[in-house]
């Protein structure tokens, strides 16, 4: 059954909407619900693939390539009240290998860079960053370390793009900026430095399409009541920054959370601060058009292409559904 394709369709969550399955049976589906468990269920049917013995974690992070997981966790913890007292140190991390098809451990390394690493997997290599003020990769095969590239700043890399060229993009904090980085020569190709009004770091993952890099941004003017929403455009070779479109205003007192661009066919597609679909011409950055999905609570919404629909899922659960066939 295909959604109708001249008009929006709102669904309660996407587990309601009548394809979403047919896009699931591809993507591993883990369960990590069971305290010291890793499981591996039937995308379908739900039913048990195997199951890992893994560290009792608070959270956790998986990455996948078609062969191997790795799984980037924070152990549970004392509460801050008892840990406190005790003097006891913040709950370890740390990463774990698996093979995707048997879930026979592969390798399992502590973390000591603190919080909660993201794991991001490219030739061979598994990169995580964190409190240290490091991005460290480490060997695929074995976990042993492979090289360390010093930021000068704590790094989350749930924020950060690495794409299929190997092209990795971040967004720095102290100060606000948008760098590139070779993680095989571990060298920073260049550094564009983001406006001085953004009043939050960067927290939406940039998108690359065209040769060019888009990031989300919230920007606040000296005395302003109110926050700017924009959209940046960046050289991908040079970092030189190129265009900017304006995503609305809003409220100072509640500044919205990002949602991270989505690149697709030579587009960025961008929620505006009013709830609006904004189709951005990715090499120029002309904006296209305009389409009114009717919810300020979407400026922090997800977006995602599947087949030729576009999926906004709002922090709510709300889900849209929109056509390509309805876009420029």
């Amino acid at each position: 059954m295909a959604a109708p394709d001249d008009r929006i369709s709102v669904y309660a969550s996407q587990a309601e909407i009548p394809w979403h399955g047919a896009r699931a049976s591809i993507s591993p589906r883990f369960d990590t619900s069971a305290p010291g468990s890793l499981q591996r269920r039937e995308a379908t049917s739900g039913a048990l693939l195997w199951q890992l013995d893994v560290p009792d974690w608070a959270h956790a992070r998986i990455a996948t390539t078609p062969a191997v997981g790795v799984v980037a966790y924070a152990e549970r913890s004392l509460s801050i009240t008892s840990s406190a007292r005790c003097g006891e140190t913040p709950p370890a991390s740390g990463l774990l290998a698996f093979d995707l098809h048997s879930g026979k451990p592969l390798w399992h390394q502590r973390y000591a860079g603190g919080g909660l690493p993201f794991p991001l997997l490219h030739a061979g290599e598994v990169y995580v960053g964190g409190g240290d003020r490091a991005i460290h990769a480490l060997s695929l095969h074995d976990g042993h370390q492979t090289g360390c590239i010093g930021m000068g700043a704590p790094v989350d890399l749930a924020t950060a793009l690495l794409d299929d060229q190997g092209r990795l993009f971040l967004g720095d904090t102290d100060p606000a900026r948008l760098l590139r980085i070779d993680p095989l020569t571990r060298a920073v190709l260049w550094m564009a430095e983001l406006p001085e009004a953004v009043t939050t770091s960067p927290r939406a993952r940039p998108a690359v399409e065209a040769e060019r890099v888009a990031m989300s941004l919230v920007v606040q003017d000296a005395g302003a009541a109110s926050v700017s929403l924009c959209l940046l455009g960046f050289d991908a070779a040079s970092g030189e920054r190129v265009w900017e479109v304006a995503l609305g205003a809003h409220d100072a007192s509640h500044p919205p959370a990002l949602a991270a661009p989505l690149a697709d066919n030579e587009r960025f597609y961008a929620i505006s601060a009013r709830g609006e679909l904004v189709v951005i011409d990715a090499l120029e950055g002309r904006e296209r058009q305009r389409l009114t999905l009717g919810d300020p609570a979407l400026a922090a919404a997800s977006l995602e292409r599947i087949g030729e629909h576009l999926v906004v899922t709002a922090p709510g659960g709300n889900v849209q559904v929109v056509p390509l066939a309805l876009l420029a």
